[in-house]
């Protein structure tokens, strides 16, 4: 029953094609420039953005004076040093293996304001293994700017059953902090 549903997500992927059925359409990614050298890209996975991004630069590579391309692999933010990374004692280990999960070496970078704010190391909500301090790193350092954006985008307390009315307040709060960047 609708009633029981907390939740629902829906995602869209575009499908380069002519308007054929979609059974039939190209799933490979297309780069494309428009009328006005505008570049498109349409199609493509998450997990081939590496290589989507070195064929755009490929693209452009004329227009932005590039010599060369880094084709290296070199792993994502956070990916490396896990096991030297610091992490405050006092943290329950399942807020430890949560934050290691979610930001990987990163992690340590998340909780560093805490030093000065130990609240930042309290739990949003009771039973959810989210900290304060992630509500404003994603203020931060990933472009949240909406208690909703912290909540349903940026950490599991929307999806978890977490997200009430004095968890929505701590976010807000979070978010209004002189902590933040002005707004340009």
């Amino acid at each position: 029953a609708r009633e029981k549903v907390h939740f629902s997500f829906a995602a869209l992927r575009v499908l380069p094609g002519s308007g054929r059925d979609t059974a039939r359409a190209r799933r490979e990614t297309v780069i494309d420039r428009g009328p006005a050298r505008m570049l498109s890209v349409a199609g493509g996975k998450l997990t081939t953005y590496r290589r989507i991004a070195l064929d755009v630069l490929g693209q452009l590579r004329p227009e932005l004076g590039l010599h060369r391309l880094d084709r290296h692999p070199w792993p994502l933010p956070g990916a490396g040093g896990l096991e030297t990374t610091e992490l405050p004692l006092e943290l329950p280990p399942s807020v430890r293996s949560n934050l290691l999960h979610l930001y990987g070496s990163l992690a340590a970078e998340v909780v560093a304001p805490a030093a000065e704010d130990p609240s930042l190391l309290e739990p949003l909500a009771d039973g959810a293994p989210e900290l304060a301090a992630q509500a404003l790193y994603a203020a931060t350092h990933e472009w949240a700017r909406s208690t909703e954006d912290v909540l349903r985008r940026r950490t599991l307390l929307t999806l978890g059953g977490h997200a009430n009315a004095q968890v929505e307040a701590r976010v807000s709060e979070l978010l209004g902090s002189p902590k933040l960047p002005a707004e340009p």
